[in-house]
């Protein structure tokens, strides 16, 4: 499991990046998501804090969000 310093330099890089990133231990709890991830859950990671996987897995709704269009590309 990553020590206290390493989880806050995950931290800090996935606060830096512009897509959606999840931190999780080697056990599948939950440590961190950034701000893009809190756009797709609709909840902020301060209002959710850690959870273990079991929890985490269904903490959030599904299906996806409607409100802005898809970014996938279609090929010619």
């Amino acid at each position: 499991m990553a020590g206290p310093i390493e989880l806050i330099l995950m931290r800090q890089l996935a606060g830096s990046l512009a897509m959606p990133i999840f931190v999780v231990d080697p056990a599948g709890d939950l440590l961190f998501y950034n701000e893009p991830a809190e756009e797709l859950l609709g909840r902020r990671f301060d209002e959710a804090g850690p959870m273990p996987a079991a929890d985490w897995s269904t903490a959030f709704p599904s299906g996806t969000r409607t409100d802005r269009p898809s970014r996938r590309t279609v090929s010619p």
